[in-house]
């Protein structure tokens, strides 16, 4: 909604645009009910002005993933992104309660997308989980959280 608006006050604080777009999901009921923050990479953090606020990406060891092609199958690129890591017994950051699924840090980047490019066959997106630190000697969790049930794609 404010992703041209951001890009001004980049500009405006003479901070440098260096990379893609990207939406951080925070929490997750349902595709229709989600809360997320979108952002893009910059040279050096900005400062929070107006509807924006500033902040940076967590650093941790991430999990990646890469699709290219339109989005109506991004679901499953995280879906396959999450058997692969309980198959590797790697721990994704996330909790589950009354209000939805919570992820430390979940990341879609948008490298090639509808802003820069109109051929959905050549959109590029990387997926990003942040794994969960464990202490030594303990298990790893494996993924067990539910998505809702995929989102039927009609056929041309």
């Amino acid at each position: 909604m404010f992703f041209h608006e951001a890009k001004e006050e980049a500009v405006k604080q003479g901070v440098k645009d260096i990379g893609a777009a990207f939406l951080r999901l925070e929490t997750f009921r349902d595709f229709d009910n989600l809360e997320a923050d979108f952002g893009f990479f910059t040279d050096r953090p900005m400062r929070a002005n107006g509807p924006f606020h500033a902040g940076s990406l967590p650093a941790a060891d991430y999990l990646q993933a890469s699709w290219h092609g339109p989005y109506d199958r991004l679901r499953d690129v995280h879906v396959i992104a999450i058997q692969w890591a309980n198959y590797m017994k790697y721990t994704i950051d996330s909790t589950r309660d009354e209000k939805g699924l919570h992820f430390g840090c979940l990341l879609n980047i948008f490298k090639v997308c509808d802003l820069t490019e109109p051929d959905s066959s050549k959109w590029e997106t990387d997926i990003l989980f942040r794994l969960r630190r464990r202490q030594r000697g303990e298990a790893p969790a494996p993924f067990v959280h539910s998505l809702p049930p995929p989102v039927p794609v009609e056929s041309a």
